[in-house]
C-alpha cells in the first residue's frame, strides 16, 4: 500500500504472521479473555495487540519506557505496565488476582520469568522471535 514504506510493507507479512500463529494456531486466544504482550511496542507486540483486539481480548501491553506507554495506550491497549520493573503485581491488580490468560513474549530475558509469575490457572505462555 501507498501509505507504507518498503521497510513497513517488508516487514509486515512477518510480524503478523508470527502474531495470527502465535495467539490464534498456538494459544487459541479466546474473545473475553486477557492477553498480555511484553515488548508491545515492537513489531510483533504491536501486531499481536491488533490481533487481539480482533479477537476480542482484553489487551495489556508491556513495554519500558513513558514514551513507548503512552503511545500503547493510544494505539488502543486497555492497559500498559511497565517492564522495567517486576509486573507481577500490576498484572494481578489489572486481573483481580487470576493473571493473564495468554502471555506472549518476543522479548526474552528477566520478563520471560516475571511472566512465569503472573500467568492465569490454565493460562498459556508463548515465546516468538528472539534467540
Amino acid at each position: 500500500p501507498s501509505n507504507l514504506s518498503f521497510e513497513q510493507a517488508a516487514a509486515y507479512p512477518a510480524v503478523y504472521a508470527t502474531a495470527h500463529v502465535a495467539l490464534i494456531n498456538r494459544a487459541r486466544l479466546l474473545s473475553g479473555e486477557t492477553l498480555l504482550v511484553l515488548g508491545a511496542s515492537g513489531g510483533v507486540g504491536m501486531a499481536a495487540l491488533d490481533v487481539g483486539r480482533l479477537l476480542g481480548a482484553r489487551l495489556i501491553a508491556g513495554a519500558r519506557g513513558g514514551a513507548k506507554r503512552g503511545a500503547l495506550l493510544a494505539y488502543g491497549a486497555d492497559a500498559v505496565i511497565d517492564t522495567a520493573q517486576p509486573f507481577r503485581d500490576q498484572i494481578k491488580a489489572l486481573t483481580e488476582g487470576r493473571g493473564a490468560d495468554v502471555i506472549l513474549d518476543p522479548v526474552g530475558g528477566a520478563g520471560f520469568e516475571e511472566a512465569t509469575r503472573c500467568i492465569a490457572f490454565g493460562g498459556r505462555l508463548l515465546t516468538a522471535g528472539f534467540a
